[in-house]
């Protein structure tokens, strides 16, 4: 069994995240299920994250539940609920090489806004002078345009700071391919919260030469 477990806490804050997972045993029928139980002073007590179960053979995978979409072209990460096919398998992969890491310092009391391609992302007060954002998702081709707004407790505008980043490509090794189909919710909440941005797309890469997929 995959036991996975992490906890982040502040001051004013406590999140914990326990994830199981473990194959079925069916002889001839290669299934492994996945679940995924979140909670802190945020989540009381308890809530279920993700649960999945997956369907694995030597030409195929099939995914019914929770699972981390790669896809080319949508900011990274993106974790939907409901149904995925791949060949040779779902491109489901772990992608923290697209997430990018900003930090720095602002006066103190300010209020901290970050944009990702003109779209918010998330605030931070700064009690001590200090803000850092972690595990930013990246654009898997082209580049981000992150922006930085330093907000005085005034309302008054202290600092704006622009950056444009590039991750690496979502690339196939040479002499292989991959092609995914997957429709669902994008799955940002818990089970029991209602979600409302659905996704249907399908993705075929393959790597032609040693230095271009």
């Amino acid at each position: 069994m995959d036991i996975n477990f992490s906890l982040s806490s502040d001051l004013d804050e406590t999140f914990w995240q326990l994830g199981l997972g473990a194959p079925i045993a069916i002889p001839g029928f290669p299934l492994e299920w996945r679940v995924s139980l979140m909670g802190g002073s945020i989540v009381k007590p308890v809530a279920l994250k993700e649960l999945s179960l997956s369907y694995q053979s030597e030409l195929f995978q099939l995914i019914l539940g929770d699972y981390a979409l790669a896809f080319p072209g949508y900011l990274s990460d993106m974790r939907l609920r409901g149904l995925a096919f791949g060949m040779p398998d779902v491109s489901e992969k772990d992608l923290n090489y697209q997430k990018f890491s900003w930090s720095g310092v602002a006066p103190a009391g300010a209020t901290v806004q970050l944009y990702v391609d003109g779209l918010f992302y998330e605030s931070q007060e700064t009690p001590d002078g200090k803000y850092a954002f972690y595990g930013v998702p990246l654009r898997a081709f082209g580049t981000s345009f992150l922006l930085l707004k330093v907000i005085n407790p005034d309302g008054s505008i202290y600092e704006t700071i622009a950056r444009e980043v590039s991750a690496a490509p979502l690339t196939e090794e040479h002499g292989s391919g991959r092609l995914t189909a997957a429709f669902g919710m994008i799955a940002d909440k818990p089970w029991v919260e209602p979600e409302t941005q659905y996704l249907l797309g399908a993705d075929s890469r393959y790597g032609f030469l040693p230095w271009l997929t």
